[in-house]
C-alpha cells in the first residue's frame, strides 16, 4: 500500500541541508519519503536497501549515515533508521498522536530516546550504553505498579523535567492506570513522558503566575 509523503520546500533551504554534497541530499531526502517510512519517523531499513534505491554504493551509504549520526540529525543503529525531529513535522490531530504512541511503543527504545532528544548524550556515554535505557517498562495492572523503573531512570527524568517531582507522578500516574484498567497500551516509556511533559509545563505556568506550590514528598523506586 502506497503512502503520502510531503517535503516542505524549505527543505533546500535548510542550513543543514544546503551544506550536504549532493550524495547526502539525495539520501536525506530518500530517508525522509522512503516506503518504509512512518508517521515517528523510525523504520527499519537496511542500508542495502538505501544503496539500491539511491544508486549509491553501500560503503559511501553508510559513511554518510554515520555522519548524520554525529551531526545529531538521523542515527542509523542496528537496522533501524531514526530521524529528529520527524514527529514535529507530523499533523497535529488526535489520530495521528495515537498513532505516533503505538508506533514509539514497538519501536527500539534507545532510539525511541534519541529521536525525542533525550538523554542529552556526549561522545563518551552512547544513549545505548545506558542500561535502564535497554530496559522494557511496563505497568502491572494486577501489582498496581509499574516494572522496569529504575532509580537512573528516574534521574534522568528529573533533569528532563526540572520543575516536577518525577516520584510523585509516577505515583499520580500508577493510580491513574489502576483506574483505567482498559488503558492496556498505556504505561510505557511515551505514555510517561507524556504525562511529565503536560506536569511540567502546567508547573511552569504556576510559576510564571506567582502561584506558590507546595513541594511534594519523594517516593523511593526500587
Amino acid at each position: 500500500m502506497s503512502k503520502n509523503r510531503y517535503v516542505n520546500t524549505s527543505f533546500w533551504d535548510d542550513n543543514y541541508i544546503r551544506k550536504l554534497d549532493p550524495l547526502g541530499k539525495l539520501i536525506f531526502l530518500h530517508l525522509l519519503t522512503s516506503p518504509l517510512t512512518n508517521i515517528c519517523g523510525i523504520y527499519e531499513v537496511s542500508t542495502t536497501r538505501i544503496a539500491f534505491d539511491t544508486g549509491i554504493d553501500e560503503d559511501t551509504v553508510i559513511r554518510i549515515l554515520k555522519r548524520f549520526k554525529g551531526n545529531g540529525r538521523i542515527k542509523y543503529s542496528r537496522g533501524y533508521v531514526a530521524i529528529r525531529k520527524f514527529i514535529e513535522h507530523q499533523a497535529k490531530n488526535s489520530k495521528i498522536r495515537k498513532g505516533i504512541e503505538v508506533l514509539l511503543e514497538k519501536a527500539p527504545e534507545g532510539l525511541v530516546q534519541w529521536v525525542e532528544g533525550y538523554p542529552i548524550h556526549s561522545p563518551s556515554r552512547d544513549i545505548d550504553s545506558s542500561s535502564h535505557l535497554n530496559t522494557n517498562i511496563n505497568f502491572n495492572y494486577k501489582k498496581g505498579d509499574f516494572e522496569g523503573i529504575t532509580p537512573d531512570y528516574v534521574t534522568e527524568l528529573s533533569k528532563k523535567y526540572p520543575g516536577v517531582d518525577v516520584s510523585q507522578e509516577i505515583y499520580k500516574m500508577a493510580n491513574w492506570l489502576s483506574d483505567n484498567p482498559k488503558k492496556k497500551r498505556q504505561g510505557k516509556r511515551s505514555f510517561i513522558n507524556n504525562w511529565l511533559k503536560r506536569a511540567n509545563e502546567d508547573y511552569k505556568e504556576i510559576e510564571e503566575e506567582g502561584i506558590p506550590r507546595l513541594k511534594q514528598g519523594n517516593i523511593k523506586i526500587e
